[in-house]
């Protein structure tokens, strides 16, 4: 529905400039440059692909990004509504900045999942928005970025809800005042996670120890980590843009030179990452993997849309032997419910509970 309302509305003599949010598969930029003559298209695809083969799209950029920087301009602007309205509206003022007068955003999502709010939401940013179509539960609408400067809304004055700004948050560890940027997005933006803070005030780290932090978000875990006397610290994600994050807050309490981030799913090394002009993710060689570490740290998500999903940890437990040492152990915590322990003994590891509280039980488990 979203490709038959742009193609209807692109000029066929101006070619369009056009841009597609969270599109992973690529398969929305895919079907926009199929039907419309466009003189470029740049896709967002802002989780790791195991997928390296791009389609054979003319004048195709992919970024591994939530959205590009500032200083690109477009015409047209694709939003298919992802989940969280604070993200939504990110990416909604992302595309205000980015695209140029009588540009135009489109959006699809589905009402049951709050496609009227996110709406109303830009027309608010906008200034106008017309609904193209309601079909099968979905909707179809756009604005237009007008001559007309549109006084922000209050959602849009909010630090880290639109592209410039962040979110910030403080906790104190051992005396020590941390402080982390986020966006919407990232897991637990607004402040740091009741599951996470338990690690933390558990996790002990030897000075001399090398460290990996998976899955780490905005990067909490892996900079007190460094802050405890870690000589070397891994973060990684496979979220894009809580990795552009965590190389802020690197940057910002001056660790870069005692960490690395990479771009990963589990323990499965696909590039190492930098942050390039503009704070875009840079992506460099693999790094050499007869690296090993004395702690693999972890916070796993496990929810996969509305089930329980505790793959990250099985993926996790599978490779983790070949890259702890001699000595090496895993620090886990999850929801008390999930079923870890028997995950431990099936994966030949040895668990003890560390702490746990009515929610949660922080794991330290070690090869057998």
């Amino acid at each position: 529905m979203l490709i038959q309302a742009v193609a209807q509305n692109v000029s066929e003599s101006q070619p369009s400039r056009a841009l597609v949010f969270e599109d992973a598969s690529l398969q929305l930029t895919a079907g926009l440059a199929g039907v419309c003559k466009l003189a470029s298209i740049t896709a967002c695809r802002r989780l790791l692909s195991m997928d390296n083969q791009l389609p054979a799209i003319p004048n195709l950029t992919v970024l591994n990004a939530a959205y590009p920087s500032t200083n690109q301009s477009f015409d047209v602007v694709l939003l298919p509504i992802p989940k969280g309205r604070q993200y939504s509206r990110l990416l909604i003022a992302a595309a205000y900045q980015l695209l140029v007068p009588n540009g135009r955003l489109y959006l699809v999502g589905q009402t049951k999942l709050g496609a009227k709010t996110i709406i109303k939401d830009a027309a608010q940013c906008f200034g106008n928005s017309e609904t193209l179509i309601t079909k099968k539960h979905c909707r179809v609408a756009y604005c237009i970025k007008t001559d007309v400067v549109s006084r922000p809304t209050d959602w849009m004055l909010i630090p880290g809800n639109t592209p410039g700004s962040t979110h910030q948050y403080t906790f104190k560890h051992q005396r020590q005042d941390i402080t982390i940027q986020t966006q919407p997005g990232v897991f637990s933006y607004d402040d740091l996670d009741p599951a996470t803070a338990l690690l933390l005030d558990h996790m002990t780290v030897k000075p001399g120890e090398c460290v990996w932090d998976v899955g780490c978000g905005a990067g909490p875990i892996g900079i007190t980590a460094a802050y405890q006397g870690a000589a070397h610290v891994r973060l990684s994600d496979v979220d894009y843009h809580a990795l552009r994050l965590a190389m802020l807050n690197l940057a910002k309490h001056d660790l870069v030179d005692k960490t690395d981030i990479y771009a990963a799913t589990s323990l499965g090394i696909q590039h190492r990452l930098s942050l390039g002009v503009q704070g875009q993710v840079k992506l460099s060689p693999l790094p050499d993997e007869s690296k090993t570490f004395d702690l693999i740290v972890t916070n796993p998500p496990f929810h996969s849309q509305h089930e329980h999903d505790t793959r990250m940890l099985k993926h996790l437990l599978g490779a983790a032997r070949d890259h702890l040492s001699d000595t090496g152990r895993l620090l886990v915590v999850a929801n008390a419910f999930l079923p870890y322990p028997r995950m431990f003994a099936k994966a030949s590891f040895t668990h003890e509970i560390l702490a746990e509280t009515a929610s949660f039980r922080l794991y330290q488990a070690t090869p057998k």
